[in-house]
């Protein structure tokens, strides 16, 4: 049970780590005690001057983020700095990303290696992904893939999203290992199941697809569960999952034929930057669907957009199929709603609470 007295009494005959575990009490109202920003400040500022790495830790992510402090990256990044010349790995991994993203010191790539390698070797899991990623792609000299894959592993060992997801697009596409799509599948589950969205596309994307073709350990794949992955990627933002999903239901594919659903699918696609889906969009318009009437207007729109972003695609052959189907004033306005638009942010309002 703490005993608010006995580390006050501590911290103040000069004990670090009772300084800060008062500046913690204090900043984030622990154990009854009132929030006092002041009198964390003036605790983790006393612990720092003690020698605790952790509070020059915590001191630099007050003063990077700037929401209870004035930001100021520079003050940010001397204290990463002060904690990683005591050898505190987390330290040292936060004043390697201060030079790599050039924040409060210059952008510094070979800088900021020598500080994350210290992190690695600690075991820090994020420092052994960034330093996988250097040495495999050779951001500071040569590739050395041999290396950097052992980096990674050490990182996806740790269950470091990242390592995990990196780690099954090399087996998956057989860069620097052998192509293994079952174990690409392995890595990309792991991955998925602590949250990693690119993960979860690319898992949903192998379970559509099935894996291992030709071979005594092919799967056939399996769309309808594919849905529900590709599902949790479009809610997390991942514009290809929603594309993908929305193909499936403009198709009925594993899941029921919805017009609507898809159209929805596809927008939100298009307003996260994912411009194949214009395509999409386009022939679904064009050929309608279960809750959805077909629109020549907007499917030409689509068409349209879909040619200017992507020439080398199938949209002009949309294009040809539709404009006999339509008037010259009709052209017209298609053309000019391509003209005005704009890409703007639109809500994803398909769940699978609601679909599955």
């Amino acid at each position: 049970m703490f005993d608010l007295d006995a580390t006050t009494a501590r911290a103040a005959a000069g004990d670090a780590q009772a300084q800060y575990s008062l500046g913690d009490v204090y900043h984030q109202g622990l154990s009854g005690v009132p929030r006092d920003l002041a009198k964390a400040l003036g605790w983790y500022v006393k612990a720092a001057q003690s020698g605790n790495p952790a509070a020059f830790n915590r001191l630099g992510l007050l003063a990077q983020k700037g929401e209870e402090v004035p930001q100021n990256l520079v003050k940010a990044a001397d204290c990463f700095r002060r904690g990683a010349e005591l050898g505190d790995a987390v330290c040292q991994y936060n004043l390697a990303c201060c030079y790599l993203e050039g924040e409060g010191v210059s952008k510094d790539i070979s800088l900021a290696y020598p500080w994350m390698l210290k992190a690695a070797e600690q075991a820090q899991a994020a420092a052994q992904y960034n330093i996988g990623v250097m040495l495999y792609q050779g951001a500071i000299g040569e590739p050395n893939v041999a290396r950097g894959l052992a980096w990674l592993e050490k990182a996806a060992a740790q269950d470091q999203p990242d390592a995990l997801y990196q780690l099954g697009l090399c087996f998956h596409y057989g860069n620097g290992v052998d192509a293994d799509e079952m174990t690409a599948r392995v890595f990309y589950r792991r991955a998925t199941e602590l949250g990693h969205i690119a993960a979860t596309y690319s898992f949903a994307w192998m379970i559509e697809h099935g894996i291992m073709q030709g071979t005594a350990l092919h799967q056939e794949g399996d769309p309808a569960m594919a849905a529900g992955w590709y599902a949790r990627a479009a809610r997390g933002g991942h514009p290809m999952a929603a594309n993908n999903l929305g193909l499936l239901y403009a198709q009925g594919v594993g899941v029921a034929q919805e017009g609507d659903t898809a159209k929805n699918l596809f927008e939100y696609a298009i307003s996260c930057g994912e411009d194949s889906a214009m395509f999409s969009l386009g022939l679904l318009l064009y050929r309608g669907g279960p809750g959805l009437a077909s629109d020549l207007i907007e499917a030409m729109k689509w068409g349209l957009l879909s040619l200017h972003h992507q020439p080398q695609g199938n949209a002009q052959k949309l294009l040809e199929t539709l404009a006999p189907k339509m008037t010259i004033e009709q052209i017209d306005e298609a053309q000019t709603r391509a003209d005005q638009w704009q890409r703007t942010a639109k809500t994803l309002l398909w769940t699978t609470e609601s679909k599955s």
